[in-house]
């Protein structure tokens, strides 16, 4: 496989990971890919601290040209990922074709500070920086997994802007998959999608939770109620 996107600076010099693919085949080159490659998407809430392939950690952009697709480094939660399709591809099921990665906000930063949750909610609200935000995307391929976590959509404008990229999934007649410790009607109330990471469960649940994500994507149905 291969985890590759592109990074881009705004004017006060915040960087933002505007684009994310996984090939599952590992042939595609670091370019655009062409929207009938993409087979669904998988929705987080930001990219963290993710980095270009090889680049030192405190120093992640030295050398690289901003706004060109590069090669990633792969994260803890990218690696669940890579494993779960790893297993799939072992039952013959999604061997090739592309996965676009989408992020609420696409500011990359590790730990999201009170400031920075203010940042973008300022930004929710002008609704002007295509860096950061858009409240209504454009979906290819035959699903959609929604992982942006539990308890992140901390405030009234970042819950709103996250019902309208829910809503957009539904019109665009998306099959809508995730996780959730709720009833379907409440999950979709709630917006109330584990992250791939789930909760710090032990090893058991870790196993299980992870088993729900496989058993997500080979059956392309959401898991409910999961404890």
């Amino acid at each position: 496989m291969k985890y590759f996107g592109k990074f881009e600076k705004d004017e006060n010099s915040r960087v933002y990971r505007t684009r994310t693919f996984v090939c599952l085949d590992g042939s595609s080159q670091s370019i655009e890919p062409n929207v009938t490659e993409i087979i669904g998407t998988i929705f987080m809430l930001n990219p963290g601290s993710s980095r270009p392939l090889n680049s030192e950690p405190n120093s992640p952009f030295e050398g690289y040209a901003f706004n060109q697709y590069t090669d990633l480094e792969t994260d803890e939660t990218m690696n669940v990922f890579i494993d779960i399709f790893s297993k799939l591809q072992g039952n013959k099921k999604f061997t090739k074709g592309i996965v676009e990665i989408k992020n609420l906000f696409n500011y990359r930063e590790g730990t999201l500070t009170n400031d920075d949750w203010k940042f973008i909610t300022d930004d929710i609200k002008k609704d002007i920086n295509h860096l950061n935000i858009n409240s209504s995307p454009t979906f290819y391929g035959e699903f959609i997994f929604f992982a942006w976590g539990t308890s992140k959509l901390i405030n009234s404008e970042i819950k709103s802007y996250s019902q309208q990229i829910f809503n957009k999934s539904k019109k665009d007649n998306m099959n809508i998959l995730y996780i959730s410790p709720k009833p379907e009607v409440e999950s979709e109330k709630h917006l109330s999608f584990y992250h791939p990471l789930g909760g710090h469960w032990k090893a058991d649940k870790r196993e299980r939770f992870n088993n729900s994500i496989f058993e997500t994507f080979n059956s392309l149905q959401a898991q409910i109620n999961f404890e």
